[in-house]
């Protein structure tokens, strides 16, 4: 797992020439702010390795259509998504009008993202959940809990999108109505609740002193108790009960011992080689990074 700091410093170049782009329109310093973080916290998502299934600095996994480098520039070419988002968001209320709003963006976001991508989904379920956290920060000036935060991220995904014909056809519509398990915007309309349950779980690693393993921790609990429409679609709902399983016993064992380390590693392995990528335990991830980067989850926001 040492190998997971090398190149550390190549990651961070990354971030800080992602987050040196010119804030665009307006002259907004919130806006800029929120919208870096976002772009940054994706960037140390994807860069995280190893991982299961994900894509990594080290290897493509699960995934033949994309790598690091591309998943790189599909996060960089997000930020005047998220930048409008913010914009848009700054003291309006949390209501249709700014639901829908928020949503023609993020879908010029999408069609730019698959510019970037010719075609692939990179990052179309990242643009939902941190567009939505980026609304309601916006919308409050950062000023509300991480509990708030959840609520009215509940409340502005659950007015409806009348400008937007939902496709029906999706993997995560498909899963969602043969499993019975919730898909992205369930999750969102619920105020996210795995989000909660993984933050209120203890962590052995420490932030500070083993960032990278504490990150991919908070993965393993993601995986434990998401219900991954991703992993479900490459699968079945038993294979996806089996990878939870596989993360829980991981974490009983403990990233800080060579058993769970050992556990980890062949369970990157088994993911990669039945194809199995838990894209929605990554989209959390990165959610979570961005607000505790951002000092949300333990009250420390200051701008």
């Amino acid at each position: 797992m040492n190998r997971s700091m090398q190149g550390e410093v190549a990651v961070m170049e990354q971030i800080s020439m992602a987050t040196k782009m010119p804030v665009m329109g307006a002259q907004s310093s919130l806006a800029h702010h929120l919208a870096m973080m976002a772009v940054s916290a994706l960037i140390l998502e994807v860069s995280l390795s190893p991982k299961p299934g994900l894509v990594d600095r080290w290897s493509n996994n699960a995934h033949h259509d994309m790598d690091w480098q591309l998943l790189v520039h599909s996060a960089e070419s997000l930020y005047p998504t998220f930048y409008q988002i913010a914009l848009r968001s700054l003291n309006a209320p949390i209501g249709q009008s700014l639901r829908e709003d928020i949503a023609e963006i993020g879908r010029e976001g999408e069609r730019i993202m698959l510019q970037i991508t010719d075609g692939i989904n990179t990052h179309k379920g990242a643009i939902w959940v941190l567009g939505l956290m980026i609304a309601v920060l916006a919308s409050y000036r950062c000023e509300l809990s991480f509990s708030q935060l959840l609520e009215m991220i509940g409340k502005l995904a659950s007015y409806p999108d009348r400008r937007y014909c939902r496709d029906h056809s999706t993997n995560g519509a498909v899963v969602g109505r043969k499993y019975g398990i919730r898909g992205a915007l369930e999750e969102a309309r619920a105020g996210f609740p795995s989000l909660s349950r993984v933050i209120a779980m203890p962590t052995r690693c420490n932030k500070v002193e083993q960032q990278a393993l504490y990150w991919i921790e908070r993965l393993l609990q993601l995986i434990a108790v998401v219900e991954d429409t991703c992993i479900a679609s490459r699968s079945d709902f038993k294979t996806l009960q089996e990878v939870q399983d596989h993360a829980l016993n991981i974490l009983v064992l403990g990233l800080d011992r060579s058993e769970g380390v050992s556990a980890y590693a062949d369970f990157c392995h088994y993911c990669r080689d039945h194809y199995l990528s838990p894209g929605g335990s990554a989209d959390l991830l990165a959610a979570i990074i961005f607000l505790e980067k951002l000092g949300v989850i333990d009250g420390t926001v200051a701008f």
